[in-house]
């Protein structure tokens, strides 16, 4: 025999659905991140420097990210981010290594700007946030897998040892200048946003950047 439904249950529970209901659409619409418009700093860093970038559609949007291959959020993050991204379809990804972590850090850092005298650098990004480790048979793998060549990539490091350098002393110089306690950063057009986000957040602080503009 079925038992009766039992009213002052089903109303706990009614409640229970709505608070679930209004708490969705409050984290679904507060800001992401905060705006640091207002600055010549922004507008240089926002150009880019001469870093390494990818151009996706039209790119009427541009983000500057700030990354360490050894942090744990900066995978998570380059997940979302890639996903959001490719839903948007109309972005400049303009990307700052900021090695932190250790010698491991600025060896991968090294790796990945040398290879963007092959022109992938974007490849070897995206392989070595995906790599389970940054020793030097993962690095190598990664510039295999990418289409390069080690040994002119070992050139290409002593060739430009210095204009790397150069490169990753001005990413500090950026990162400072955000005021960036770590890594990962994401300046997203005049929209500073520290630390992982999910794919909806990224998708969320585009609409607003734009918005903003």
């Amino acid at each position: 025999m079925q038992r009766p439904i039992d009213l002052q249950t089903l109303f706990l529970v009614l409640l229970v659905m709505l608070g679930l209901g209004v708490a969705h659409c409050l984290q679904s619409s507060r800001p992401v991140g905060r705006s640091v418009s207002g600055s010549q700093a922004i507008v240089d860093i926002l150009e880019g420097g001469g870093s390494p970038e990818t151009v996706f559609g039209k790119a009427d949007l541009t983000i500057v990210i700030f990354v360490d291959y050894q942090c744990p959020a900066c995978r998570s993050g380059h997940l979302a981010l890639d996903r959001a991204i490719q839903k948007d379809g109309n972005i400049r990804l303009v990307y700052k290594d900021w090695p932190l972590l250790g010698d491991r850090s600025m060896r991968a850092a090294q790796v990945a700007l040398a290879a963007g005298s092959m022109g992938i650098y974007p490849k070897v990004h995206g392989r070595l946030m995906a790599a389970r480790s940054l020793d030097e048979a993962s690095l190598r793998g990664a510039i295999i897998g990418a289409g390069g060549d080690w040994d002119r990539l070992q050139a290409q490091l002593t060739a430009d040892r210095q204009g790397i350098a150069d490169q990753l002393a001005a990413n500090r110089s950026d990162a400072l200048a955000l005021g960036l306690q770590g890594t990962p950063a994401y300046l997203v057009g005049s929209i500073l946003v520290e630390g992982a986000a999910t794919e909806e957040e990224f998708l969320r602080v585009f609409r607003q950047a734009r918005a903003a503009r």
